[in-house]
């Protein structure tokens, strides 16, 4: 927070002949949660409940337009708790998301800087995390609740490769409503190893990453396809022997989805997959999560009644107790008080089933989790 200030201020000097503007955007919750916990052996079943406010969301946004060719984006989370030193090999801020530079030119337009690549994760990533049905809980606050906001592929990407990374992107858009994108970034935290084996026997494959999406419109936005494939290299690992291991792998990572809108109704769905090498042998196949996600809303004057639908499907090439199914539904209802402002109160309920192919008692084999949350969101 210290340096917060000056940056914003040092950035502020450098682009005051620019039109600038700003705006917070957060959302504050109230949730209350009963997850219970499944063995093969009945008495270590136990159940968890929880009851408690919360503020997940809550981030300061800059756009600075400079000319007609030149722009820029920053934005920074106050919800996330910041390390005392960067952790990031990029040097950058975890809190924050965005900070890079777009120049226009005829052909496309040269994104540097700290960006995402919404296309990714299909229509899921498009939606702002103050939308989401339900409301993420800070896993270091008391016992450890079970709801998630989002698919497991959007949560192991996130944890894998972050989803703000330190890059550069062409954004052709030749076409009317239609735009094409290539990327190149750093996928992970950790520093990019080339040596294939070394002295010290390391492993070596987190390589650049690299990414090609598109985004389309077709009928008056009644269909709207999205296109997504990254792929990048993963940190060291070590092998079942404890060894660490000298075999290539990397990560990859496809999406589809679409968006229709039509007489009031906004439908956004999608498929993805994250494939995550195997790196203790090379001839191992790789761990593998697929997931569904869709959003139906319609709007009717100042109310929006919604359902989310989560499915998703892990299964681990060398364990199989860690394999998964999980299905989960939110419903919910949003309620804007003024035309004209950013401003409103949502309620939601969800209901959560993970089912674990455990094999032994003291596996766990299934989560039931249903949460009902109550807040607002705003965007001033």
């Amino acid at each position: 927070m210290k340096l917060l200030i000056p940056a914003i201020a040092l950035l502020s000097s450098t682009v005051m002949a620019a039109d600038l503007k700003f705006n917070v955007e957060g959302r504050f919750d109230y949730a209350n949660s009963t997850v219970k916990h499944e063995f093969a052996t009945a008495t270590n079943n136990f159940e968890e409940k929880r009851s408690e406010f919360d503020s997940n969301v809550l981030r300061l946004n800059m756009v600075a337009t400079i000319n007609e060719n030149l722009s820029a984006r920053f934005r920074y989370r106050f919800s996330t708790a910041q390390d005392a030193a960067s952790k990031n090999r990029d040097l950058s801020f975890q809190n924050v998301d965005f900070f890079f530079i777009d120049h226009k030119t005829s052909m496309f337009t040269t994104r540097i800087g700290k960006q995402s690549q919404v296309e990714s994760l299909g229509r899921e990533f498009f939606i702002s995390a103050t939308d989401y049905p339900t409301t993420a809980y800070n896993s270091t606050s008391g016992a450890t609740g079970y709801i998630a906001s989002n698919t497991a592929v959007y949560n192991t990407v996130k944890s894998d490769a972050d989803l703000y990374r330190v890059g550069v992107s062409l954004i052709f858009k030749q076409l009317e409503d239609q735009t094409f994108t290539i990327s190149a970034f750093n996928p992970a935290k950790s520093t990019t190893y080339t040596d294939t084996a070394g002295a010290s026997n390391d492993a070596k494959n987190s390589k650049m990453g690299l990414g090609a999406y598109y985004n389309g419109s077709f009928l008056n936005k009644m269909i709207q396809p999205t296109l997504g494939y990254t792929t990048f290299g993963i940190a060291p690992e070590t092998d079942l022997a404890g060894a660490p291991n000298t075999v290539s792998a990397s990560n990859k990572l496809m999406a589809a989805g679409i968006r229709s809108e039509v007489a009031g109704f906004v439908i956004d769905a999608d498929w993805k997959q994250y494939k995550r090498d195997n790196t203790s042998t090379a001839t191992s196949t790789a761990d593998k999560t697929t997931s569904i996600w869709a959003n139906v809303a319609y709007t009717w004057d100042n109310l929006t009644p919604f359902v989310n639908y989560i499915n998703d499907k892990y299964t681990k090439s060398a364990n199989n107790l860690t394999d998964y199914k999980r299905n989960a539904i939110s419903a919910g209802l949003q309620f804007k008080p003024f035309k004209d402002n950013n401003f409103r109160y949502q309620v939601a309920y969800t209901s959560d089933v993970k089912k674990i192919d455990a094999a032994t008692g003291t596996n766990e084999n299934k989560v039931t989790a249903h949460q009902i949350s109550a807040g607002i969101k705003f965007d001033i």
